[in-house]
């Protein structure tokens, strides 16, 4: 018995997720030893650090000593043991003891910040690094479960001996194939009339900036959904060279609503002609007009291009579109 892609799916998550749930395991076993061994290193070092500090701690009182005593016999040589003079000497050598302890103070505090600083970053750097290996590990098996889904389903179909039973126009293709048949695919341009009219929904998500990115197609009737990047032709699975920046990253500008139909041709920008004039796969399409020129342009989504057409006069204020 055939059943929905999401039930596929289900069952090749029992499959795989107890060796998922081991490589998750593995990972966070390494991170954290990583982070436990950091922890070590750098309680050694705060003990290495106050130590060497409480040496020059002892350092600084023994010249103190130091200083009065060769103060001391100083004035005492001179004759000068209670004179004005000692007393300022004296607070001389306090004033400088205590200089050289704040110095050594801030030496202090900063080498211990620096190692707790050095610490907090490594730390970091370990849990994004954990983040990151998740997150592949995820991505491989989610891959994993689309694909033994897809082999579960079309293995089901042949057994039965039959393809799925949707009429073209009416949420299938001239095969009466689905539009969207696989998780992992592109989406079949061999229908009539919009997605919306066949029972494909479109959602899209946005980053920070209001571009988009990431499209989401549902099929009602296969019940299977795919996503693709901002950018990206969801029948070809490639994205146009119209729509990128210098870079060759993703423009969003350079793109109509849809995210993947360029709103220029070859960089010069195109403006509506008119709607609905030129019929593919039984849909109307827009013409385009390039700007400041006598140039007409229709899209093609299945071969993710623009093809010229060229308005035909038929007499008595009617005319046509045709393709040159």
């Amino acid at each position: 018995m055939v059943k929905t892609f999401e039930e596929y799916v289900k069952e090749a998550k029992k499959q795989t997720d107890p060796s998922r749930n081991r490589d998750i395991d593995t990972i966070d076993s390494s991170s954290n030893a990583a982070i436990n061994l950091a922890n070590d290193t750098y309680n050694k070092s705060i003990e290495d650090t106050t130590s060497a500090y409480e040496d020059e701690y002892q350092k600084n009182a023994v010249q103190k000593l130091i200083n009065e005593k060769q103060i001391a016999e100083r004035n005492a040589n001179l004759g000068l043991t209670d004179s004005g003079l000692n007393r300022t000497q004296q607070t001389a050598v306090q004033l400088g003891y205590a200089n050289q302890k704040g110095n050594i103070d801030i030496a202090k505090r900063n080498a211990l910040d620096n190692l707790s600083s050095n610490l907090a970053a490594y730390v970091t750097e370990i849990n994004n690094e954990r983040e990151s290996n998740k997150l592949s590990v995820n991505q491989y098996y989610d891959q994993q479960n689309n694909t033994i889904a897809t082999t579960m389903y079309n293995s089901d179909v042949n057994a039965e001996g039959t393809k799925p039973k949707v009429a073209y126009g009416a949420g299938g293709t001239s095969t009466g194939g689905y539009i969207v048949s696989s998780p992992t695919g592109t989406l079949s341009r061999d229908y009539k009339g919009s997605l919306k009219d066949n029972g494909v929904s479109t959602v899209y998500s946005y980053n920070g900036d209001g571009s988009i990115k990431k499209v989401t197609y549902t099929d009602s009737n296969s019940g299977i959904s795919v996503s693709f990047d901002g950018g990206i032709n969801p029948y070809t699975g490639k994205m146009h060279d119209d729509v990128r920046a210098e870079d060759g990253s993703y423009d969003s500008s350079k793109a109509f609503d849809n995210g993947y139909q360029p709103n220029n041709y070859k960089g010069t920008s195109l403006v509506l002609e008119e709607n609905k004039a030129f019929s593919i796969n039984g849909q109307k399409q827009k013409v385009f007009k390039l700007k400041d020129k006598e140039k007409y342009y229709v899209w093609d989504g299945a071969y993710n291009e623009y093809f010229e057409v060229k308005k035909v006069n038929l007499g008595n204020g009617t005319y046509k579109w045709e393709e040159i």
